[in-house]
């Protein structure tokens, strides 16, 4: 696993944004339930 993340930063990275791309949509989700919220 160590190995793997030394010799293939390239996977490691692309691990990375797919973490990031669902924190993106989390925060994106979650403003959309705030603004549904304060509509009512």
């Amino acid at each position: 696993m160590h190995l793997k993340l030394k010799y293939h930063p390239t996977a490691y990275f692309c691990h990375f944004n797919k973490i990031k791309s669902y924190f993106v949509r989390f925060a994106m989700h979650r403003q959309r339930f705030i603004n549904h919220l304060t509509d009512n």
